[in-house]
């Protein structure tokens, strides 16, 4: 079956864009595969978490279970309200909802942790879902960035007034767009693996209390996120601990499958976001 379909696969492509020669129709022909090589792997993802089991998780009022759910339309992050508030970000807006639905699951077992909030536009939702959980009560969402700003990608989302020079500290703009935040925050500088101008920032280390939740955007290389990894799993609480990527749908793969698959009552990733860019 697989080499009938290479064969197909050959045939069509010699007897279709094998002939075009025009580099416009060529870069067109190009991005309709891709997207169609999205929606193939998307169906594929769906597949694979129809027949995953997850741990029991319910909400904090016990009327709901944590699901997993991969571009479901229906999916109940959908009809969570999470306006936009004006901070500058790069998340969709089902991304917003989905983090703020997040908060309903946190049982108070473990810390709540954001790695890369950027200007807070993430972390503003993150806290909706969590404050209006009572497990959540006395309690603050970790935050860790290394605050350096990148100039040939960040200077596009803010007004130019704004902007720092490039791999300038930008803790100031963060502080500015989550200050109605800072009760439920504990925000520290630190970086993950050095890169592009955080040399002089201090390295991460974790503190060891047991970590319920993360929220990860922190970049799409492995090295990055086998980083991470490292300094948060041991304190992973076994079939408990959420985690959420956000640029889950950027790799084929969890970049720390195979550590799981050695420790399979560890963790657990959260359902993904069913948008179409996350």
């Amino acid at each position: 079956m697989h080499r009938a379909s290479l064969n197909l696969a050959r045939w069509v492509f010699d007897r279709t864009i094998g002939s075009i020669r025009d580099p416009r129709t060529l870069r067109r022909v190009g991005e309709g595969l891709t997207r169609l090589t999205h929606a193939v792997n998307g169906r594929l993802r769906q597949r694979v978490a129809d027949a995953a089991p997850l741990p029991e998780m319910r909400s904090h009022d016990g009327r709901e279970r944590l699901r997993a759910l991969v571009l479901r339309p229906d999916a109940p992050w959908r009809s969570v309200e999470a306006p936009r508030n004006g901070t500058p970000g790069m998340i969709t807006d089902e991304e917003r909802r989905y983090y703020a639905y997040l908060g309903r699951f946190y049982s108070g077992r473990g810390e709540v942790v954001e790695l890369g909030p950027w200007l807070g536009c993430s972390t503003s939702h993150i806290v909706q879902g969590l404050r209006g959980n009572p497990n959540f009560s006395g309690r603050r969402l970790r935050v860790f960035d290394d605050f350096v700003w990148r100039a040939s990608w960040m200077n596009g989302f803010v007004p130019e007034a704004e902007r720092p020079r490039n791999h300038e500290d930008f803790r100031h703009l963060f502080d500015k767009y989550s200050g109605g935040l800072s009760e439920s925050l504990t925000v520290e500088k630190r970086r993950i693996l050095p890169y592009d101008g955080n040399e002089g920032v201090p390295q991460l280390a974790w503190t060891g209390e047991p970590v319920e939740m993360i929220f990860v955007d922190c970049g799409r290389l492995f090295l990055t996120n086998d980083a991470w990894y490292r300094i948060f799993s041991s304190s992973f609480i076994p079939g408990v601990t959420l985690i959420a990527m956000q640029d889950w749908r950027l790799q084929f793969r969890c970049p720390y499958t195979g550590r799981i698959k050695r420790k399979t009552s560890r963790t657990r990733r959260a359902p993904a976001c069913s948008s179409s860019t996350s």
